[in-house]
Formats: C-alpha cells, structure tokens, sequence
C-alpha cells in the first residue's frame, strides 16, 4: 500500500512546525554563547593579560608595579 501523497501546502505546514519547534532550542544556545564569548572576552582574556584598560576600559587598578606583581 501507498500513501496518499501530501500536497504542497501540508509540506509546507510540517516544514514551519518544525522550524517554530526549534526556535527555543535556537535562542537557549544563543544565549549560552553570547555569555560564554562575553565571560571569555572581558574577564578571562583581561584577567590573563592583566590589563582591564586596553580591552573594557577599566584603567589600572594597582597604584604600582610592586603592587601588580603580588597579585598576579
């Protein structure tokens, strides 16, 4: 036995539910990149670096190069 064959319009229809179905799968890994790349770039990378100036606009936090030293 065959199936009867769907016509455009029902394709078309099962095509828009799969994609509204995956719309919230889309924005969750949105968002989960977005913080990750945002927790990279402003606080990992200019925690290595040890410069918040250059990239986030924070200017030097130690008064002195002694000081900078003992904490990093």
């Amino acid at each position: 036995m065959q199936a009867d064959k769907e016509s455009t319009n029902q394709r078309l229809e099962i095509l828009i539910y799969k994609f509204v179905t995956n719309i919230p799968v889309m924005i969750t890994f949105g968002v989960y990149i977005f913080l990750n790349i945002f927790y990279i770039f402003f606080y990992l990378y200019p925690s290595i670096q040890g410069d918040f100036y250059g990239l986030v606009g924070v200017p030097n936090m130690w008064h002195t190069d002694d000081e900078k030293q003992t904490h990093a």
